[in-house]
């Protein structure tokens, strides 16, 4: 998912609206997942986004790790209220 997140940032760093912010629109790396040996799920935001529009790309069908969907899920709602605290 990341190199399509990438590819989007791109192309926003063409546009006119982002022309001022083009080299602080890049957070692709931003959200970290850490999942410990008793199941349990921690998602950390490691930059700031108070104050800013956020996107938030997620792929749950197919993924190169082979998480189930039902991970992928949990691991979804785990970073919207990261992002939702965070504001």
């Amino acid at each position: 998912m990341q190199p399509y997140a990438r590819r989007v940032v791109e192309c926003l760093r063409k546009e006119m609206e982002f022309a001022d912010a083009k080299d602080d629109i890049d957070y692709t790396s931003a959200l970290t997942a850490e999942r410990f040996a008793d199941g349990e799920m921690e998602v950390s935001l490691n930059k700031s986004v108070r104050g800013r529009n956020v996107v938030l790309f997620c792929n749950s069908s197919r993924n190169d790790a082979g998480v189930s969907l039902e991970e992928c899920k949990i691991e979804l709602y785990h970073s919207v209220d990261v992002l939702q605290r965070s504001q």
